[in-house]
């Protein structure tokens, strides 16, 4: 890891240091505590390409291929990250959802787009996976709320214009 970018807030929207978040997580240093922080730990091996650290994550059976790093599209950009709702099983041991909003963009096209899904976690050998999800439809963003990249300006005065 870049230890340049370690004392930038992490771009998981978790407002910690990236050090003190999601990076210990990417390294291999730990594992994810529950299916929210592997969520948007992913997320910021999605902004960072650490696609090794996807391919790690990912819960494959023996219905399913592991992706390999070559089977991600490095011409999207992604912006930001909204958590929506975390739901774990009642014994919160061994499956959640979490219910999230990425935005992002191609390199060609700076029209933010999103990527609203329901995504399913399982906890195989004290490890939290991401199994699967389903596709949601956009959702309206509030014109005062803060943006969703990290900026610090409301939503209207940054990617709301």
């Amino acid at each position: 890891m870049n230890s340049i970018c370690q004392n930038f807030i992490c771009p998981c929207g978790s407002n910690r240091k990236f050090a003190a978040c999601c990076e210990p997580l990417i390294s291999g240093k730990h594992w994810a505590f529950d299916a929210e922080q592997l969520m948007r730990s992913r997320f910021t091996a999605f902004k960072t390409q650490h696609y090794g650290y996807l391919c790690d994550t990912h819960y494959v059976d023996s219905n399913k291929t592991k992706p390999i790093i070559d089977d991600f599209d490095r011409n999207i950009l992604w912006v930001g990250l909204l958590i929506i709702e975390h739901k774990a099983d009642i014994d919160f041991v061994s499956k959640s959802q979490v219910e999230f909003v990425a935005f992002y963009h191609s390199v060609e096209d700076s029209t933010i787009l999103q990527l609203h899904e329901r995504s399913n976690f399982l906890k195989v050998n004290d490890r939290w996976l991401y199994v699967d999800g389903t596709h949601l439809p956009g959702i309206k963003i509030q014109r005062n709320t803060p943006c969703f990249c990290l900026s610090g300006k409301k939503y209207k005065k940054c990617h709301g214009q």
